[in-house]
């Protein structure tokens, strides 16, 4: 297909809206003076919740996706639910209910990996193909193709770990290549004008955006987290511009660490592993990159999640009461592990009301929770796969 240098950008004012990154999570809110045209209103009203229903169990009037392929991410438009699947995009109603006025999605060449609103647009990012590295593309919020940028380094090809937006519209993608080259974390404007470009140590696993300041995290047995300014690392935050994080109990190395901005603290989330037993581990930092060691024991709390081959968490997403939740996978064993959710109060204690003493598993199995956004009812979206298909499943908050 072709590549547009520059995004083609129509209909959008020049006001701030609220942006969310790519967790479905609030980045920050900034003032609107109108509201973008092309937004799209798809709520669905959700039926009354009856007095029987706990929090934590499974919505039964929510329909879920038809779709193949694990669902790796998502971002609520509106309350509708997108999702990458393979070269394009699916948008599902409040309800979970196919949404026809999608407009098919244009394909893009590669497979899409990540998603996030953007200025009452989607963006996206994944692996292009035949040499093209990672391509970054913008959509309209009808899902039609706006244009695309590709990030190249030789005849490589690469994926894309994460996007985010910020509330100005620029976009970050967390790019890696197949040779080890140095991975990068490229800030395009909504124009698709390439802005910055920061070349890291070691493989992005997450981008988020505070303000215009960019958080980047890298894999590595202990975790690293960069903060950028417009001239480069940010000495005000870790040692400078980097806060390197000791995970407890002691004995865990991580994976996978994602973040989340909280009203000006930073939430942190790592999948770790302890010989074949696995963790999520989840800490508070302050604004300057230290550890609150008032928040769950001694700075961490830590869910098990069973065996460390299957078992995992998600980033985490901080909902209205500033409860803290999670997408897992709970596994003991190769065949039996459950899409489940996590939940924490702002302390970093579970919250005891959610679920079985702070979890709630959905029961079909092997399935595994991979992603999870709120929405504006409170009620809870997660993601993931049963076996090799898409699993969506909405819970009572």
């Amino acid at each position: 297909m072709l590549l547009l240098s520059l995004f083609v950008v129509t209909g959008c004012s020049d006001a701030a809206v609220q942006v969310q990154d790519d967790s479905g999570a609030t980045v920050e809110d900034a003032s609107a003076d109108d509201v973008h045209a092309d937004a799209a209103v798809v709520d669905v009203a959700p039926p009354p919740i009856d007095a029987s229903v706990h929090s934590g169990d499974v919505d039964p009037s929510f329909h879920g996706p038809s779709t193949t392929l694990p669902i790796d991410a998502i971002a609520l438009e509106n309350d509708a639910i997108v999702y990458p699947n393979g070269d394009h995009l699916v948008r599902l109603l409040a309800d979970g209910t196919a949404d026809g006025s999608f407009g098919n999605a244009t394909p893009i060449a590669g497979t899409v990996t990540a998603v996030t609103v953007v200025s009452g647009k989607l963006a996206a990012c994944g692996s292009g193909d035949n040499g093209l590295g990672v391509i970054t593309s913008l959509f309209d919020a009808n899902g039609a193709l706006l244009g695309s940028v590709p990030a190249t380094h030789g005849t490589d090809n690469g994926s894309c770990s994460a996007i985010a937006a910020s509330t100005s519209g620029n976009i970050a993608s967390a790019v890696s290549f197949a040779n080890g080259a140095t991975p990068r974390v490229f800030e395009y404007d909504i124009t698709g004008k390439l802005v910055h470009t920061i070349s890291l140590s070691y493989p992005v696993t997450d981008v988020a955006y505070d303000g215009s300041l960019i958080l980047a995290v890298q894999r590595s047995a202990t975790p690293k987290i960069s903060r950028f300014n417009s001239t480069g690392l940010d000495a005000a935050f870790g040692s400078g511009g980097i806060a390197t994080i000791s995970l407890a109990p002691s004995g865990y190395s991580a994976g996978d660490c994602y973040v989340t901005v909280d009203s000006g603290s930073y939430l942190l989330a790592c999948n770790a592993i302890s010989g074949t037993k696995g963790a999520l581990v989840v800490t508070r930092l302050s604004n300057a990159g230290a550890v609150d060691a008032s928040f769950g024991q001694n700075g961490f709390a830590v869910l098990d999640v069973g065996s460390s081959a299957y078992g995992n968490g998600s980033r985490v997403v901080v909902d209205a009461s500033k409860r803290i939740l999670a997408a897992i996978t709970d596994a003991t064993s190769t065949s039996a592990h459950n899409m489940g959710v996590a939940r924490w109060l702002t302390n970093g204690q579970p919250d005891t009301s959610f679920g079985d003493t702070g979890v709630a598993l959905v029961t079909t199995a092997k399935s595994g929770g991979y992603v999870l956004a709120i929405q504006s009812t409170g009620r809870i979206v997660v993601g993931g796969a049963q076996g090799a298909s898409a699993l969506i499943e909405r819970l009572f908050p």
